[in-house]
């Protein structure tokens, strides 16, 4: 089995579509009961899962992806997930990507080794200050208002990952569009059997019980090397020029 990616043009259609079957939707929302998510009842959204909210260039081009489907972008972060390096993603939040001009360098914030298998909020900064409220406080500065929910009590009284990411699917059969890649031919080998051994299980689990799948558009193009990817995890020139001047970083020394 593979995983169907719709286009933006195809998930906005196709979610139309679903919103009519009023049947479908009681259906789905009696299933999830006591663990369907409050704010999908609301409004129609679209939605990035990120272990923590960053303002980089990936975080942008959803915005832009929800406009142009017309749903309201929902940030969903897991603060109480663990740090381990094997995740890229994960990585990514404590080894930052910067620019000058056209030279470009990657600047460890945390000490990588030090913090592995501890909670994300409790991760602290080579200057001492939290991961989280790092974060936090970068997405304040880009001046975004944007809608961030904690999953992290959710994620922990439903299990396991593959019980909680079916419940989580189960959102977007009707009820919104998820933004993401689940890789399965990318230089990360831990991501590519996290999706063979959990996500399309799931899936197809869904597609058995339900008769539709998921409606997921990729985030960004999946990368062959290690080097594609980096755009996404870079900072727009505002943001970037902040980072440097609050790591007090000068390239040309």
């Amino acid at each position: 089995m593979s995983i169907n990616y719709y286009s933006l043009d195809e998930a906005k259609k196709e979610l139309e579509k679903r919103r009519k079957d009023k049947i479908l939707i009681e259906r789905i929302e009696n299933d999830l009961r006591e663990n369907f998510l409050p704010f999908f009842k609301k409004k129609t959204i679209s939605v990035m899962w990120r272990t923590l909210v960053v303002p980089n260039n990936s975080l942008y081009f959803f915005l832009a992806c929800s406009k142009y489907v017309g749903t309201d972008p929902v940030f969903l972060e897991y603060v109480g997930d663990k740090f381990t390096s094997v995740n890229e993603d994960k990585r990514r939040l404590c080894k930052l990507k910067l620019k000058t001009g056209k030279q470009y360098r990657n600047i460890k914030i945390c000490d990588i080794k030090e913090n592995e298998n501890k909670l994300i909020e409790s991760v602290l900064l080579n200057d001492g200050c939290n991961l989280v409220l790092f974060y936090k406080d970068l997405v304040r500065f880009s001046g975004l208002d944007l809608t961030i929910q904690d999953m992290t009590e959710w994620v922990r009284k439903i299990g396991v990952a593959k019980d909680y990411y079916y419940t989580l699917l189960l959102h977007f059969l009707v009820h919104g569009i998820l933004f993401e890649n689940f890789f399965i031919e990318s230089y990360d080998e831990y991501e590519n059997m996290f999706t063979k051994e959990c996500i399309m299980p799931v899936i197809d689990k869904i597609k058995r019980n339900y008769g539709i799948e998921p409606i997921i558009v990729k985030i960004y193009p999946e990368a062959k090397e290690h080097n594609d990817e980096s755009f996404w995890w870079m900072f727009p020139d505002h943001i970037n020029n902040h980072l440097m001047d609050y790591l007090k970083i000068d390239f040309d020394k």
